[in-house]
């Protein structure tokens, strides 16, 4: 046995050489992960999956999905064979091994974060140091940044002030325009967050809210500034308004800021608290600009119509209400939170028959036979009409609006058979379209 499992990973380690052909070196990786994975004894899988990984962890990024299946085998199979010991041994192997930044960052991320879910003081110890290391590595790439920023944030046992480190660190390295830099405004606010509120909870909340205005001094960053003064707000609102009145009013007149997410929760708090409706509504407009996709736009419109509405803008609410729909990738219906606010925008600024149109189209679409948008038609409609007699002929009429007649096509079936869309008239019928590039 123990020469079989000495040939198997001299001839793991043969595949270093095989980086020529891209489809021949996946194809090659590929067959040797599946008889990796074919191995019954635990230690053996794990051992051999190990050895797959090391010995291959400098291969190009396009064997990554294979490489992150056999690291998986390697950390899962050495928990199955000797407890979690025995996998943070396989996860200390795997992160002194050499690897592309990319690849070393995926396992920075998840053994930082396997560490940090132990709640063990120890692993938790382990785990900043591997954050320290992060911060000495000037190859290191973003992605580590995130996922510790995340997990230290969250955990009550780490040093909150190393979270924050990462999280600058991380902050520094983006490049302006990517995914990755979208991040960071959520993701620095979430690090000054668990430390401000760290030092709230030992030092009471004037400490922290003194801490938070000593950075924003020390800092040119428009980023650190702008989550410190929404970090003041939330740590203040309740017991120092005035103070966290003064912070916002500092983010709302930020030009470099571009937290949307940070932007839209305070302005949308605000609404809720009934203050400073002027002041939400101008971050929520911030907030709509600087929101780059579609589902993130719903959102940020959905707040800038409600406050603007808050605002007695209706005209304005309307727009964005109405838009944020027309963006939403699921069907609107009753309980969402941008439905019921368009609905009692129209119904508060006197367009009560917008408000039937809308609501009649959502209960025509409805799979719910209870839908309870019904039951405020019925009440708007014996409002307006003295009788709600009308309804059932409205949902009538609503129901196909939009609805165009498919095309005639027939397909084979599974049995050999040819049908017919025509043959199918009266009866639910699903289609699935597949594409191919």
């Amino acid at each position: 046995m123990k020469r079989a499992l000495t040939l198997a990973v001299v001839a793991v380690a043969a595949l270093g050489a095989l980086w020529g052909c891209s489809e021949q070196r996946l194809t090659a990786l590929e067959h040797e992960l599946e008889r990796i994975l074919a191995i019954e004894d635990a230690a053996q899988r794990s051992e051999e999956a190990l050895a797959f990984v090391t010995s291959n962890a400098e291969a190009p990024e396009e064997a990554g999905d294979v490489l992150g299946r056999a690291l998986d085998t390697a950390v899962g199979a050495a928990e199955e064979a000797g407890g979690q010991d025995a996998a943070f041994e396989v996860w200390e192997k795997l992160y002194a091994a050499p690897a592309i930044p990319e690849r070393h960052g995926y396992i920075v991320s998840m053994y930082d974060r396997a560490l940090v879910d132990t709640d063990d003081p120890e692993h938790v110890a382990r785990a900043e140091e591997i954050a320290r290391d992060l911060l000495a590595d000037d190859e290191a790439v973003q992605m580590p940044h995130i996922w510790i920023t995340w997990f230290h944030s969250a955990s009550e046992l780490t040093d909150k002030e190393l979270t924050v480190d990462v999280a600058l660190a991380g902050h520094d390295r983006a490049e302006e325009g990517t995914e990755d830099a979208e991040m960071w405004p959520s993701l620095l606010d979430t690090a000054y967050g668990a430390l401000l509120g760290e030092v709230a909870e030992s030092d009471g909340l004037d400490a922290a809210v003194e801490v938070a205005k000593s950075r924003i001094v020390e800092t040119d960053d428009h980023l650190v500034k702008g989550v410190l003064q929404a970090n003041i707000y939330r740590l203040a609102i309740e017991d120092e308004p005035d103070v966290a009145i003064d912070a916002v009013h500092a983010l709302a007149a930020s030009k470099g800021f571009t937290g949307w997410q940070v932007l839209n929760n305070i302005a949308y708090d605000m609404t809720q608290r009934e203050i400073e409706f002027d002041t939400a509504a101008r971050m929520a407009e911030r907030s709509v600009e600087l929101a780059s996709s579609a589902f993130d736009s719903t959102q940020a419109l959905d707040t800038a119509g409600w406050a603007q509405f808050k605002a007695g803008n209706n005209e304005k609410a309307v727009a964005h209400l109405e838009k944020a729909l027309a963006l939403m990738q699921e069907t609107p219906a009753s309980g969402n939170v941008t439905v019921d606010h368009l609905v009692q925008v129209y119904r508060a600024g006197g367009m009560e028959d917008r408000a039937i149109d809308f609501l009649t189209m959502l209960v025509a679409r409805s799979v719910d036979a209870d839908d309870p948008a019904r039951g405020i038609l019925v009440d708007m409609l014996t409002a307006r009409d003295g009788s709600a007699a009308a309804l059932d002929g409205l949902i009538a009429e609503k129901r196909y609006d939009g609805v165009t007649v498919a095309p005639a096509f027939s397909l084979p079936s599974r049995g050999g058979e040819t049908v017919a869309l025509s043959d199918l008239k009266g009866d639910v019928v699903i289609l699935a379209f597949w594409g191919f590039t």
